[in-house]
Formats: structure tokens, C-alpha cells, sequence
């Protein structure tokens, strides 16, 4: 199932991954693509936009298929199928 996270929990680990140097990863599959009221869940919290975000289900309109979505600065370091299976 999906839990709802508090907009001041995402708030804080955007935070703290930005003091460490993390990065921060969300998984939209179930929450994502407008089953929120939002294209993505995490956009009702206030500056907690992800590094990385990996999206499925909806975003394929019944054909299988994922995509792995990153932040122009995250993308640069990832090459084609470093972040695959």
C-alpha cells in the first residue's frame, strides 16, 4: 500500500540530503502520474523535489514500461544503463 509522508518529513530529507551531498530518490509508481491530484505526489510538499525519480504504471498507458527521471545536474553522471537491471 501507499502511506502518505508529511509535506515537513519531505521538507526535511530534501534538507538533509542537500547538507550531505545525498541523493534524494522517490518512487512514484504507485502515487505517480496524476493519482494524487498532482502529475507527481511529491509536489504538494514545498521544496522537496527529488534527484531521482523512478515512474511505471501510468506513465506507460497500459504497455509495460518504467523510465528512471533525474534533475539536469544529476543526469549529467549517469550514463546509459548505469541505472538499470
Amino acid at each position: 500500500g501507499v502511506r502518505a509522508i508529511p509535506e515537513t518529513c519531505l521538507t526535511a530529507l530534501r534538507k538533509m540530503c542537500d547538507e550531505r551531498g545525498a541523493l534524494l530518490i522517490y518512487d512514484e509508481v504507485q502515487c505517480g502520474m496524476g493519482r494524487t491530484g498532482k502529475l507527481f505526489a511529491h509536489e504538494w510538499a514545498e521544496n522537496a523535489q527529488p534527484d531521482i525519480m523512478c515512474v511505471a504504471k501510468g506513465v506507460g498507458g497500459g504497455f509495460p514500461f518504467g523510465a528512471c527521471l533525474t534533475t539536469e545536474e544529476t543526469g549529467i553522471v549517469m550514463q546509459p544503463g548505469s541505472h538499470g537491471s
